[in-house]
C-alpha cells in the first residue's frame, strides 16, 4: 500500500531560482523502511539558456570610419533565430542595414545548418556605395567597397553556438559571403536536462538521493508532463523526518537551476520497502 503526497509552487522555498521545494509532513514521520518514486510532474520549459556569463558579443568594420560595439543579448530563453534577430535588431538601431523595396538588408546573420549539424556565421561584404533599387533609410550605412564585417566572441555564448573559444572571424575583404561553421555541436540550451533529487532518499551510489531525469521534449516556453511508466523508487533515509526537500539541478554540473515559471506539480508515491 502507498501513499501520494503533491508538491507544487506553495512548497518552493527559493523564489529566486523556484527549483527547491520542501513538503511538510502533519508531524514527524518514520521513513525507515520506506520507499520514494515520482509519479508524474508537470512543469513549463522556462529555464534559460542565455544568462550574464554568455549574452555578449562585438561587431566591428574597418569602412568610413572604424566602428565597433558590444552587442549584449538580454537574459532569457532563446532559439538560435532569436538571436539571429536581435542581433540584426541592433543592427538596425545602428543604422547598419540597408532595404530593397519592403525588406531589411543586414550584412551578418547566424544560421542553422541541420546538414552539417553546425550553426554557420555568414557575413557578407558591404557595398562600396548604394546599390540599384536599395536605399539608406537612416543614412548611416558604412559604405565600403568589399570589406566584411567582424564577430568577435568572448563568452560563453561560443558554447551555445558551438564555436571555439574567443572566436574571432577576422578582418577581412571578398566579393562573396564568409561562412564559420561551429567546430563542435551546438548546445542551445545546456539545461536540457534537470535531475530531481530528493535530500531524505538514499542512493548507496550517490551522496545524491536522484530520483529522475527531467528532459522536455517541447519546444522553450510550453508546458508538458512527465508520467514514468513504471515508477522507479528510491529507498528512503533511515530516521524520524519532519519534512522532504526535493532540488531541480542542471543534470551535468549538479548546480542549481533557474526556473522562471514557479507553476510546477509534482506527485510523489511514498511505500513500504518491499523487504
Amino acid at each position: 500500500m502507498s501513499s501520494t503526497i503533491i508538491v507544487n509552487r506553495s512548497n518552493i522555498t527559493d523564489s529566486t531560482n523556484n527549483s527547491i521545494f520542501k513538503y511538510n509532513f502533519d508531524s514527524p514521520t518514520e521513513l525507515t523502511g520506506k520507499e520514494i518514486a515520482l509519479v508524474s510532474t508537470s512543469l513549463n520549459y522556462s529555464w534559460r539558456n542565455i544568462t550574464e556569463a554568455n549574452n555578449t558579443f562585438i561587431y566591428k568594420f574597418l569602412a568610413n570610419d572604424y566602428f565597433s560595439t558590444q552587442i549584449t543579448i538580454p537574459p532569457g530563453l532563446y532559439e538560435i533565430s532569436d538571436i539571429n534577430a536581435y542581433m540584426q535588431f541592433i543592427f538596425r538601431q545602428n543604422g547598419h542595414y540597408l532595404k530593397k523595396v519592403d525588406t531589411y538588408v543586414y550584412y551578418a546573420e547566424f544560421v542553422v545548418n541541420p546538414t552539417n549539424y553546425s550553426i554557420d556565421l555568414i557575413t557578407y561584404p558591404f557595398p562600396a556605395s548604394l546599390p540599384d533599387g536599395y536605399t539608406d533609410p537612416t543614412g548611416n550605412f558604412p559604405f565600403a567597397d568589399s570589406i566584411h564585417m567582424e564577430i568577435k566572441i568572448e563568452s560563453k555564448l561560443t558554447e551555445i553556438l558551438g564555436f571555439p573559444a574567443n572566436f574571432n572571424s577576422g578582418y577581412s575583404v571578398s566579393n562573396t559571403p564568409n561562412v564559420y561553421s561551429s567546430t563542435t555541436a551546438p548546445n542551445v540550451n545546456p539545461n536540457s536536462s534537470l535531475t530531481l533529487i530528493c535530500d531524505e532518499a538514499d542512493n548507496e551510489f550517490s551522496s545524491l538521493g536522484v530520483l529522475y531525469s527531467i528532459v522536455p521534449q517541447v519546444s522553450i516556453g510550453s508546458i508538458f508532463t512527465e508520467r514514468p511508466s513504471y515508477p522507479i523508487y528510491l529507498e528512503c533515509k533511515h530516521g524520524t523526518f519532519t519534512s522532504l526537500t526535493f532540488r531541480l539541478v542542471n543534470s551535468d554540473t549538479l548546480m542549481p537551476i533557474e526556473i522562471l515559471d514557479p507553476n510546477i506539480c509534482f506527485i510523489f508515491s511514498i511505500k513500504k520497502h518491499k523487504n
